[in-house]
């Protein structure tokens, strides 16, 4: 498995990494955020818990969610939002489809990030 580094986005635009996790054994899901410019500082961070958890995919869709929100609050429009989840990434792209169960979630983004004018989804491992 290759282990990728992590990148600065080009001057001009901000990179928000987001993922989510899974705590089975307390009955909780957790999301966290990390905004940064091209010279690495952060920006502005975040965490939020809740209790109960879904699938892993509909976890990684409220990551995303949570992320699309977070720059919109922040008024931070000229974003990369990376994630791992390689599929909810693709679905929320302009013209990407959503196939998942939980698709309201994924169309929340996709509503999110139409109003925000410089901005691309991107996948990392």
């Amino acid at each position: 498995m290759e282990i990728k580094k992590w990148t600065s986005p080009p001057q001009g635009l901000y990179k928000i990494n987001c993922d989510a996790a899974i705590d089975v054994k307390n009955g909780k899901m957790g999301v966290g955020l990390i905004l940064r410019d091209h010279d690495r500082r952060v920006f502005a961070a975040g965490s939020f818990t809740q209790m109960g958890w879904l699938d892993p995919t509909t976890v990684e869709e409220r990551a995303i969610v949570r992320a699309t929100q977070f720059c919109k609050e922040m008024d931070v429009s000229n974003v990369i939002i990376e994630g791992d989840a390689h599929t909810i990434i693709r679905a929320v792209q302009p013209g990407g489809q959503n196939g998942s169960r939980y698709g309201q979630l994924v169309e929340d983004a996709k509503l999110i990030l139409n109003s925000l004018p410089n901005r691309k989804p991107n996948h990392v491992c």
